[in-house]
């Protein structure tokens, strides 16, 4: 086995043994790797672009990437705020609840509120349902968030 050492190497693709190529970097940065199969994954659009874990019921951020700040507006009603923006408003936020509560609630994220979602902030409100099917707001333990997309 040989090992390269070197400030900067070019290259067009890496290949795998067999000849096969293995990730392809084009002149634009964009980074195209081998994934299952004859199937190929776009590295850049492949990746989380915001996540955060934030402790609600403390309000303080546990964990995070790319968040630039979180706002405790009212009882569920939590504002994330990213470092870098996204292109766009066409990308698709993913939540998840974790309340430390023995009682049987279904929790989740009620919605994100429409106002406040934009490339930079976006605005979620969790919500319990009970036994009777009503939702009522509550602030739980955790509230996760993440974001894929593109950067702007």
């Amino acid at each position: 086995m040989s090992t390269i050492v070197g400030t900067n190497i070019e290259v067009t693709n890496l290949k795998y043994d067999s000849d096969t190529t293995s990730m392809i970097i084009s002149n634009a940065g964009q980074v195209t790797i081998q994934g299952e199969g004859s199937a190929t994954t776009n590295l850049q659009q492949g990746l989380v672009k915001h996540w955060c874990n934030l402790q609600a019921d403390g309000f303080s951020i546990n964990d995070s990437f790319n968040n630039a700040s979180c706002t405790d507006f009212a009882t569920c009603n939590y504002a994330y705020t990213y470092t870098n923006a996204l292109a766009n408003n066409d990308y698709c936020p993913a939540g998840f609840v974790r309340d430390g509560s023995s009682v049987a609630f279904l929790r989740g994220i009620q919605g994100i509120d429409g106002s406040n979602f934009s490339t930079t902030t976006i605005t979620l409100r969790p919500v319990a349902a009970g036994a009777s099917d009503i939702l009522s707001n509550f602030d739980p333990a955790h509230v996760c968030l993440s974001i894929t997309g593109d950067l702007a």
